[in-house]
């Protein structure tokens, strides 16, 4: 396999209602990213997920993907079972999202472009979401 540059860790709980516009638009951006030469890995983290969000899942094509991680654990905590899918992440770089986020398609691209120039190699970029 490829390097990975972008790893996006995904945690999900009970979000089947909103889970596939949100994989949907996670696989929309590492398409993009792909076309821009990039290798993006998908570490699904479910904590302590309902049956319909793992159906939810099972049931999305994710195409966009180079390599798809499952984590399944039953921690019951957003920080702790992140820490968990960005300890299996073997990305340059750690992208987290959760199971009701919509992202423009460009973002890892913009994301990623930005990291890499910026002047100093340890640096943290976050997207800025608007809500209306």
């Amino acid at each position: 396999m490829n390097k990975i540059d972008v790893s996006v860790v995904l945690n999900m709980h009970r979000e089947a209602p909103y889970l596939r516009p949100t994989l949907l638009s996670l696989n929309a951006c590492a398409l993009e990213a792909r076309r821009s030469g990039l290798v993006v890995e998908l570490v699904a983290v479910f904590d302590c997920a309902d049956e319909a969000t793992w159906e939810v899942f099972r049931d999305t094509a994710l195409n966009g993907f180079d390599n798809i991680k499952i984590v399944d654990i039953n921690v019951g905590s957003l920080g702790l079972a992140r820490n968990a899918g960005v300890e299996r992440a073997d990305g340059e770089f750690v992208w987290t999202a959760d199971g009701d986020d919509l992202v423009s398609s460009n973002a890892i691209v913009a994301l990623v472009k930005t990291a890499r120039n910026h002047p100093h190699p340890n640096v943290a970029v976050f997207i800025e979401f608007l809500a209306s």
